[in-house]
């Protein structure tokens, strides 16, 4: 009994270690997304003649790709700390077959799949938009270098740019969504298997 109640505590350590150690890693998207439709719109006024070149100045301002990066760690930590948790729980469950018959089991199966499932798209998004992104800035940095502002060269490279940053901006979101929903998943997984485990020491 005291193997099972210090093994049970290691797991619930380490299962609600996921949601204790938050890593904010919708809002690190959320942000990156919100500077990648602000390129957007700026892009789009370089276009049309409103803005001048030297707008790209402001990269250093609020160039997305280091929020991006932020946000791919963050996301990249919490799923390791999900793994971490899946196999704390299969030895648990290996010592314990009970809990396989346990209400919720399933259900904290499916959690964990899903969970998974929308880390590792998210992860594709945010890669994606990474991508998308520096792809604009060098679209960007060949226009301005190579042709004259308004010129059908310089449009088309600025036309360009405009639909990589679109991309960026439609993948950021999809990867903000995954990550929401991804979030929604693990904490439904923890608490079920909180749940599980403490109503298994009481019995």
């Amino acid at each position: 009994m005291a193997e099972r109640r210090e093994l049970a505590l290691v797991l619930v350590g380490t299962v609600a270690d996921i949601d204790t150690r938050r890593t904010q890693t919708a809002d690190f998207i959320q942000y990156a997304h919100l500077k990648l439709a602000v390129r957007v719109r700026v892009l789009r006024k370089l276009l049309a003649g409103d803005l001048h070149g030297e707008v790209f100045d402001f990269d250093d301002i609020i160039c997305p790709l280091p929020v991006l990066e932020r946000a791919r760690d963050a996301l990249a930590h919490e799923a390791a700390l999900h793994a971490k948790a899946v196999r704390v729980v299969a030895l648990y469950a290996r010592a314990h077959p009970a809990l396989h018959d346990m209400p919720g089991w399933q259900g904290c199966l499916d959690d964990r799949l899903f969970a998974t499932q929308r880390a590792d798209g998210a992860l594709r998004h945010l890669r994606l938009a990474m991508s998308h992104t520096e792809a604009t800035l060098d679209a960007v940095r060949v226009a301005n270098a190579s042709f004259l502002t308004q010129s059908a060269a310089w449009t088309a490279w600025i036309t360009e740019a405009v639909e990589l940053a679109r991309l960026a901006t439609f993948n950021a979101g999809m990867a903000l969504q995954e990550a929401k929903h991804m979030r929604r998943a693990l904490l439904s997984e923890v608490f079920t298997t909180l749940r599980m485990v403490m109503l298994g020491l009481r019995g």
